[in-house]
C-alpha cells in the first residue's frame, strides 16, 4: 500500500500549485482548512501531514495537535509564510513537528522534505513491526517455559490476565502492549521457585523462611530475565513496582495500579474465596481506586473461569482443574 500525504492550506492557489508540482510523485489529498483536514483524517490513514499555520477558523498549531491525537504515527510538517514564533513553538510542542518550511518552497526543497518524512515514517513502522514480532516471540517462549516448569504459576498468570483484560478498557489501556505483557510475564519469576512451594504459597499454607525468600524474590527474577530483552524495561519496571520493590516508572503509574489489583484478585481467588468476595474485601480496605473495583463488579468474572465444586463422577474431559486432585 502506497503511503499517503495530506496537505492542508486555506489558500486555493497554494493547493493548486502543490497539486501541479506533486501530482506524479505522491499519493496525496488536499484540504482547504483544519476542519476539512480532520474529516479526511477520519477517512484515511496518512504517513505525512503538511499544514499551513495561519488559517481562518482553526490555526495550524491547533489542527496539528488534533491531528496528532487522531494519527500519532503520521509525520508532521509545517509549510507557512506567515508563522510567528508563538504559534510555531506551540505546534512543535503539541504536534511533534518533523520539518518547518517557509513559503514559497521550490519543488526540490519541498519534495526533499516530504521524501525524508516518508522515509522517517517507514523506519518507524518497520521498527514497530520488528519490535512486535520480537516481543511476541520472546513472550511466547517465556510463557511456554513457565507453563512447563510451573503449572501452578500458570494458573495464577491466567487469572491475572483475565482481570487485566477486563480492567484495561476502563482506563483506556485495552491496546497497551506494556500492560498486556506485564500481565503475561508478571509470574515468570516463579520459574525459579519449586512448584510445590508455589502450590503451598497459593494455597495459603505456612512457608519456611527459605521458601518465603524464594517466593519474595520472584519479581527480582522476572526483572532480571526481562532486562535482557530490549524495549522491555518498562514492563520490568511495572512488575517490580507492583511488587513494591521500586517506584512506578514515569507515565506507567496506571499500569502498575491495574496489575496490582489484578494480582491481588488472582491471589485471593487462589486462596479460596470467589472473586466477588475478594473484590468486596479489597474495596472495603480502600487500597485501590473505587472506579477500578467497580469495573470488576460491572463486568463480572469470565463465565469460563467460574469454579464449581463437582463430584468426581461429574469431572469431564475438557474441564480445567483449579488444583490437583488427590
Amino acid at each position: 500500500m502506497t503511503e499517503r500525504v495530506l496537505f492542508v492550506d486555506d489558500e486555493p492557489n497554494v493547493l493548486d500549485a502543490l497539486r501541479r508540482l506533486l501530482r506524479r510523485k505522491y499519493d496525496f489529498d488536499m484540504a482547504g482548512g483544519g476542519e476539512e483536514g480532520l474529516a479526511l483524517l477520519d477517512q484515511n490513514d496518512y504517513a505525512v501531514i503538511v499544514s499551513d499555520m495561519r488559517m481562518p477558523g482553526m490555526t495550524g498549531d491547533v489542527f496539528l495537535a488534533r491531528a496528532h491525537e487522531k494519527q500519532p504515527a503520521a509525520i508532521q510538517m509545517i509549510l507557512s509564510g506567515q508563522a510567528d514564533l508563538t504559534s510555531t513553538v506551540a505546534a512543535v510542542n503539541e504536534g511533534a513537528i518533523f520539518r518547518f518550511l517557509i513559503k514559497p518552497a521550490d519543488r526540490e526543497v519541498l519534495t526533499g522534505a516530504v521524501d525524508d518524512a516518508l522515509r522517517q515514517y517507514q523506519l518507524i513502522e518497520n521498527e514497530k513491526i520488528l519490535l512486535e514480532k520480537t516481543l511476541s516471540g520472546a513472550v511466547e517462549a517465556l510463557t511456554e517455559v513457565l507453563s512447563l516448569v510451573s503449572p501452578a504459576a500458570t494458573r495464577r498468570t491466567n487469572l491475572v490476565v483475565d482481570v487485566v483484560q477486563r480492567l484495561a478498557p476502563h482506563v483506556q489501556l485495552e491496546a497497551d502492549w506494556q500492560l498486556r505483557l506485564s500481565s503475561l510475564l508478571g509470574s515468570i519469576g516463579f520459574a525459579a521457585v519449586p512448584d510445590d512451594v508455589v502450590e503451598k504459597a497459593e494455597a495459603g499454607k505456612n512457608l519456611s523462611p527459605a521458601e518465603q525468600d524464594m517466593v519474595a524474590r520472584h519479581p527480582h527474577v522476572a526483572a532480571a530475565l526481562l532486562g535482557h530483552i530490549p524495549r522491555l524495561e518498562g514492563v520490568a519496571g511495572i512488575i517490580t513496582a507492583q511488587a513494591g520493590l521500586t517506584p512506578p516508572p514515569a507515565g506507567l503509574e496506571t499500569h502498575v495500579s491495574v496489575l496490582d489489583l489484578a494480582t491481588r484478585v488472582a491471589e485471593g481467588v487462589l486462596h479460596g474465596p470467589d472473586e466477588a468476595a475478594v473484590v468486596a474485601s479489597l474495596r472495603s480496605a480502600g487500597t485501590f481506586d473505587p472506579l477500578l473495583t467497580a469495573a470488576l463488579d460491572e463486568g463480572g468474572a469470565d463465565p469460563e473461569l467460574v469454579v464449581p465444586e463437582l463430584e468426581l463422577a461429574d469431572v469431564a474431559t475438557g474441564m480445567t482443574l483449579r488444583s490437583d486432585v488427590y
